[in-house]
């Protein structure tokens, strides 16, 4: 069920995770801690990172920046050495608690009408564009559960956080590195198209991630995932390998005059 251009929209069902439709959140709602589905049991930052990474793979492609990032602590010629390295030790913690620890889901909205005399299901209608009734007939077609499914507050907060630091401090803190130790272009242009070719893959997980965002969730004691998230977690393992490579060759390519 889609809604206007910018808002959410309502998905699934789901199948491992439970048979609950989801919301799936607009480009600016998936980072707002206030548009977050409550933690399950009321779990907080810590209670979701001790119960460790939903997955090893996922937890080792977010701490593999720190590799880059111990390069240009190692080499530290320059300001933009120890610039760069700090950007770097700090996304692969934002990564990892964005990826692999603060992913999971909780129930966004239980179908009862509210003490305040809301509809049922108006808070669902108010993020997907859509009106209570709309969302009630949406979930009685796909014969879903009741309780409508979407990311938990953390994984939103984390999701801000994860991108607020790439856009404004790792972006900026590489580009400003390649200038100052390459400032001929060439071997510069042949990063920005590395960076071409994982932007790609990414675009591509986030395609899958977008079926199902609550394609995962702690259930039992363990993360339980649908294949589309899983899909989406193989490619952005691999958009993550893909940066690596070409963010290490960067540190250690210094050509001398």
């Amino acid at each position: 069920s889609k809604s206007p251009a910018g808002s959410g929209a309502l998905v699934g069902p789901g199948a491992a995770t439970g048979r609950h439709m989801r919301v799936r959140f607009g480009v600016v709602a998936e980072h707002l801690w206030s548009d977050g589905a409550a933690p399950e049991g009321g779990a907080g930052l810590l209670d979701q990172v001790r119960r460790g990474p939903c997955c090893w793979s996922m937890f080792v492609s977010c701490a593999g920046f720190a590799f880059p990032a111990c390069l240009h602590a190692y080499q530290r010629e320059h300001w933009a050495d120890v610039l760069a390295a700090c950007a770097l030790f700090a996304v692969a913690v934002s990564s990892s608690l964005c990826d692999a620890f603060c992913v999971d889901s909780g129930v966004y909205d239980d179908g009862r009408a509210a003490r305040d005399g809301r509809e049922a299901y108006a808070r669902t209608a108010k993020a997907v564009g859509a009106t209570p009734r709309h969302v009630e007939e949406t979930i009685a077609a796909h014969g879903a559960l009741p309780e409508v499914l979407a990311n938990d507050r953390w994984n939103n907060l984390t999701r801000l956080l994860d991108r607020s630091v790439c856009v404004l401090l790792v972006a900026p803190s590489m580009a400003l590195f390649a200038l100052r130790q390459r400032p001929l272009v060439g071997f510069n242009l042949a990063l920005l198209g590395g960076f071409g070719v994982a932007w790609s893959v990414c675009f591509v997980d986030q395609q899958y991630r977008s079926l199902d965002p609550s394609g995962i969730r702690y259930m039992g004691g363990r993360y339980v995932t649908e294949a589309s998230y899983a899909k989406h977690q193989r490619l952005h393992e691999l958009w993550h390998l893909i940066l690596i490579v070409f963010l290490s060759a960067s540190a250690m390519y210094r050509p001398r005059a």
